[in-house]
């Protein structure tokens, strides 16, 4: 058999779930043969599904890296869909131990390049403080979700409405 594995550790039902018809273990990954070999090219779970549109995370934090103010590996960006408002909804989690004034506008240019480049428009841009690693150093874009899910950023996120209203406010003014 193609597989490294020729049965799971559960039920005979199980089992038959976790293979394709032809034998192949489902292991989430992305991949294709060529010349016999086969390639991985990423991870189902990683795609950012939205309005019909494929997005990996990896293209959008390359586009992001062309912004002043933010850093190679310093960003991860995620989707999920939120039962709230039923739609698919990006973010992108931007390392920032500064103000949020000093954020704002590396918000805006990160929403601007993302959104002429790609043709996404990320849904929230959030600064955080610490962005989770694996042992051998990968973005855990997956725990910052997890985090948001939780409520863990919800004061940033009324942090910033306040912040933006009041720069509408002071323009307004004059």
């Amino acid at each position: 058999a193609p597989t490294a594995a020729n049965k799971t550790e559960s039920t005979p039902e199980d089992t038959a779930k976790a293979f394709t018809p032809d034998g192949w273990l489902k292991s989430g990954d992305f991949g294709f043969m060529k010349n016999g070999c086969l390639y991985i090219t990423g991870r189902a779970k990683d795609i950012i599904f939205v309005n019909g549109q494929n997005y990996y995370p990896h293209d959008i934090v390359n586009v992001a890296e062309e912004v002043e103010g933010i850093e190679l590996n310093k960003i991860a960006v995620a989707g999920f869909f939120n039962n709230d408002n039923g739609r698919d909804e990006t973010i992108a989690f931007v390392f920032h131990r500064g103000s949020l004034e000093k954020f704002m506008p590396v918000a805006a240019a990160l929403q601007r390049v993302v959104n002429s480049r790609t043709g996404l428009e990320l849904d929230r841009i959030l600064p955080v403080k610490d962005i989770p690693r694996t042992t051998s150093g990968k973005l855990q874009r997956f725990k910052l979700l997890e985090q948001y899910k939780n409520g863990l950023f919800s004061d940033v996120e009324q942090e910033l409405e306040r912040a933006r209203y009041k720069a509408k406010m002071d323009i307004i003014s004059g």
